[in-house]
């Protein structure tokens, strides 16, 4: 059920399941929402991690990623700044994006 949360998160800020980034979002959301302390070492826990799931890189999920978090600010930065809770200056760093997305969907579920 999570996935379907995350999908209706991500869907406003033009991320859908036709950019390849978005499967890779999706499961690293997954993976900030089940242990926040991912957050830490992003490249061993998240790209690393999704990249081993996906049989790529990490330096693509990394490319991904950042494709997706400049694709949501180019389409709905309001949206983004509301996601995070604060106003943003500019897209936020793939980290940034990761945890922002993750407590949006926490605070949905609560």
């Amino acid at each position: 059920m999570k996935d379907q949360k995350i999908f209706c998160a991500l869907r406003p800020l033009g991320i859908t399941c036709c950019y390849r980034g978005f499967t890779f979002a999706v499961a690293g959301i997954q993976l900030v929402i089940e242990d926040e302390g991912c957050l830490q070492n992003v490249i061993r826990d998240i790209y690393a991690a999704v990249a081993r799931e996906y049989r790529c890189s990490w330096h693509a999920v990394e490319r991904s990623l950042r494709t997706v978090v400049q694709r949501a600010w180019q389409v709905n930065p309001r949206y983004l700044s509301a996601m995070a809770g604060y106003p943003l200056d500019g897209p936020p760093s793939v980290s940034q994006f990761l945890e922002m997305v993750a407590n949006y969907v926490l605070r949905q579920e609560g």
